[in-house]
């Protein structure tokens, strides 16, 4: 969170400098630090149930279950209802159709996370695509109309009972239905591919993948949710150790 707010500033000169340096209202970057002091507990961690359905169905076609929206909201119930949850775990993070779908009570799950003291996030991305110009490299779509979608979910409804004894300052715009729904954060993965033949990842490929991080993280801050970035370096292929640091150098230098 201060490392986006501080790389936004990075930037700023000239005439009401430092105003721009301090673009986030003291309220709102105090309500996102709480949020980051809550998820960041030492000794547990953060628990990735942000599977698309592109994702998940075909591991449900390969054990016999069938691929559908109920199936997968009885799924994440079974996850969510597991005893011993929070002796491990501070946030989950939650893919878009989970935010809106509800346990077999009729809880929204966002609010059944956060009575166990969970805090909910959101993945906001959609998908990869080819970069055109690069090797096969991709990058993460999904900028455009991100603070639209964190806002078009206008709604006043019983999904905002959310996260108040983690963050019992903070008020919901109603314009914000993931907000109002409880997410508090949310992540996004851009991953980049190792291939030293291949001469990835690129340039081009670290730099549109970073810039577009940066820029989703800034969206989300101005939302009111915590912006996970996550540049990803896919462990997959023959690279050595080597050649994985001075990858992971570049992207981290960006």
């Amino acid at each position: 969170c201060k490392a986006s707010h501080e790389m936004a500033a990075h930037h700023c000169i000239g005439t009401g400098a430092d105003e721009r340096r301090h673009w986030l209202a003291p309220d709102k970057a105090a309500a996102l630090e709480s949020t980051v002091q809550a998820i960041a507990v030492a000794g547990k961690g953060i628990s990735a149930c942000d599977e698309s359905g592109r994702t998940i169905n075909p591991r449900f076609a390969n054990v016999g279950i069938e691929a559908t929206e109920e199936m997968r909201r009885v799924y994440r119930e079974t996850l969510f209802s597991a005893p011993g949850a929070t002796d491990c775990l501070t946030a989950v993070i939650l893919d878009p159709e989970t935010v809106f779908q509800q346990d077999s009570n009729g809880t929204p799950f966002p609010e059944v996370l956060a009575k166990q003291g969970l805090i909910p996030g959101v993945k906001p991305s959609l998908t990869v695509y080819k970069l055109p110009g690069t090797n096969q490299e991709t990058y993460m779509q999904g900028l455009d109309g991100l603070s639209e979608r964190c806002a078009k979910y206008a709604a006043a409804s019983r999904l905002y009972a959310i996260a108040a004894a983690r963050c019992p300052h903070i008020t919901p715009s109603p314009r914000r239905r993931y907000y109002a729904a409880g997410c508090r954060f949310a992540k996004w993965r851009s991953p980049l591919t190792i291939d030293v033949a291949a001469g990835t990842p690129s340039a081009l490929a670290i730099e549109t993948n970073c810039r577009d991080l940066a820029r989703y993280a800034l969206i989300c801050q101005a939302e009111g949710l915590v912006p996970i970035v996550e540049p990803d370096l896919v462990l997959k292929g023959a690279h050595s150790l080597e050649d994985a640091v001075e990858a992971n150098a570049r992207v981290l230098g960006e």
